[in-house]
């Protein structure tokens, strides 16, 4: 058996929880530099503000009914997010965190129990140690969990789906499931299939024309578990990238943004105890003006100035004084985690002594939360370009860290 928790609305949530006068109010949040909505209330939802809007399109709406606007501010979120996944392990070790609101918990062996309960005390406690409300979906696979979630959210908080519910499986729409993309809509819906229960029903014969990942989807909702928690695993490709305040030509300015994301995507290399031995590095102009990239290989690392030195040198390879740039960053590929191979071992030996150097870094910016140490190239970005967050939260997140 399977729990999907979801935290409800969840950076939303985490504004209220330090302003309980924001309960029952439309709110949204806006992304980056205040650029477009990435949260909203459900109050907000129903005054019509659309996910991914750009705030300025929204603005006259949002001044209509007085919605209350918030900057972004991962840094509370973030920590917000490691409080609810500590207070679900207490009820299991094995526990996916799929995304920075959602986890997925194992409850296997707990057949004795009455998991229907069990699913609202672990609801009641987080709600209780956090504040922060969640819906829980329980199912025999990971697939009817995120089903059953989608049918908590309309109703109690927690739904336990039997694969038997033929009621419950008709009344989700096959844009309801995860993993059926929009090429699997189509081809179903031209076979006449149109609910979950429609996608349970399907014989053998006919599946076989169905690629790998639909077969699973399939199978799952049968009640045949194809999907295990999975523990962090390295992604394959790392990208840290933003666009600029403003469009510039100035390379000195490119460079120290350049640098910057790339500090921070070496340092989620390190996170999952991984390597890359090649990068990207790119340039956008507006509207995706003035395109260019270029592609680099090396020796496997995840030292921030080695990657660094390289994407500095890529970038003087695109950049072209005459265009005005207003978007940079990195990608890094061919992802390892560092037990993966003997070579991988044997470049990592030979430099011993700056992965000391990095993971001490690591270690200072962990425990004094934030950009402590950096490398020169990266040097007072923050001071000299502040991200716009004219709406953002007071800073709480310090009073809720959890060790």
């Amino acid at each position: 058996m399977f729990a999907l928790v979801d935290c409800n609305n969840f950076f939303v949530s985490c504004e209220r929880v330090f302003n309980p006068k924001l309960e029952n109010q439309p709110i949204v949040i806006l992304s980056n530099n205040d650029g477009c909505v990435i949260a909203r209330s459900n109050e907000a939802k129903m005054l019509g503000i659309k996910m991914g809007a750009p705030y300025f399109e929204v603005k006259n709406i949002i001044q209509k009914y007085s919605i209350f606007v918030f900057s972004s501010n991962y840094k509370l979120y973030g920590n917000m997010s490691r409080r609810v996944f500590s207070n679900l392990k207490e009820f299991t070790q094995n526990l996916e965190e799929y995304s920075i609101d959602e986890a997925f918990l194992d409850l296997g062996g707990m057949n004795n129990l009455d998991l229907a309960s069990y699913g609202m005390k672990i609801r009641s406690i987080v709600k209780r140690n956090t504040g922060i409300p969640v819906s829980i979906g329980i199912g025999k696979t990971k697939t009817l969990a995120k089903i059953a979630n989608f049918h908590a959210k309309q109703s109690s908080g927690v739904v336990l789906l039997k694969e038997n519910d033929a009621e419950l499986l008709k009344n989700t729409s096959l844009n309801q499931i995860w993993g059926i993309g929009k090429q699997h809509l189509i081809k179903l819906h031209s076979l006449g299939i149109q609910n979950a229960f429609g996608l349970q029903q399907i014989n053998s014969n006919l599946s076989k024309s169905f690629d790998s990942h639909l077969l699973k989807t399939i199978y799952e909702i049968k009640g045949y578990s194809c999907k295990p928690i999975e523990q962090a695993i390295p992604p394959k490709n790392i990208i840290s990238s933003r666009s600029f305040c403003k469009s510039t030509n100035s390379l000195d300015d490119i460079k120290l943004n350049l640098a910057t994301y790339t500090a921070k995507a070496c340092e989620k290399l390190r996170k999952y105890n991984s390597t890359a031995n090649s990068i990207t590095v790119f340039l956008r102009g507006k509207n995706y003006s003035s395109k260019k990239e270029i592609n680099y290989g090396f020796e496997a690392t995840d030292d921030t100035r080695s990657i660094t030195k390289l994407a500095l040198n890529c970038l003087s390879l695109i950049y072209n004084e005459k265009d005005l740039y207003h978007k940079a960053g990195i990608i890094l590929h061919n992802i390892e985690h560092k037990n993966s191979t003997k070579s991988t071992l044997k470049i990592l030996s030979n430099h011993s002594h700056r992965l000391k150097t990095m993971q001490a870094i690591d270690g200072i910016n962990r425990k004094y939360k934030g950009k402590k140490i950096y490398i020169a190239s990266e040097k007072s970005l923050f001071s000299r370009y502040p991200s716009k967050s004219e709406m953002k939260s007071s800073a709480l997140s310090s009073l809720i860290e959890v060790s």
